[in-house]
């Protein structure tokens, strides 16, 4: 492993009066099923809402593809929040590991971080 952290895609589904959730779960399984990294999330909320989604899906293949990501499947989606709740502090966020609290301070924190992310893509007025 290199260390490498990827934005491999994006998903927007934009037709009025029809579900998101089986093109979303299909999107998904697309830009991770082959990768072997991790996938990251932040919080539990991104799990509880793939597993409510996967009861619900019809794409069998799909389902298979995305249910070792859940909590307790063999290549389960690795908490960020976790990691900075335990081991990460920054001025600025008041101690609060609220994605929204540590965004814009971290990327202020690190020219690096802020060069490569700081831009309208990854951050705007919400932080």
């Amino acid at each position: 492993e290199d260390g490498r952290v990827e934005h491999v895609t994006q998903f927007l589904h934009a037709e009025p009066g029809h579900s998101p959730n089986n093109a979303f779960l299909g999107a998904l399984g697309e830009a991770v099923g082959d990768c072997e990294g991790s996938v990251f999330r932040w919080g539990i909320h991104e799990n509880t809402i793939l597993k409510s989604l996967l009861q619900n899906n019809e794409d069998e293949n799909t389902s298979k593809q995305l249910r070792p990501l859940l909590t307790d499947g063999s290549r389960a989606m690795v908490d960020l929040m976790k990691t900075a709740t335990l081991g990460y502090f920054v001025s600025g966020s008041d101690g609060s590991s609220s994605i929204k609290r540590l965004l814009s301070p971290t990327l202020q924190a690190s020219a690096r971080l802020d060069q490569c992310y700081g831009t309208p893509s990854y951050s705007s007025h919400n932080f």
